[in-house]
């Protein structure tokens, strides 16, 4: 249940970075761009 707490507000901090602009650096840039992992759960 933690996990999907962080997993949770992790998706939230990526909302509130500038779509156009590269992320920082996370494990999450390590899996294919095409699917949108996150927005599964």
């Amino acid at each position: 249940m933690g996990d999907i707490f962080i997993l949770d507000s992790f998706n939230k901090y990526l909302e509130t970075l500038p779509k156009d602009r590269n992320y920082p650096s996370t494990p999450f840039d390590k899996l294919p761009k095409k699917q949108p992992q996150l927005k599964q759960l």
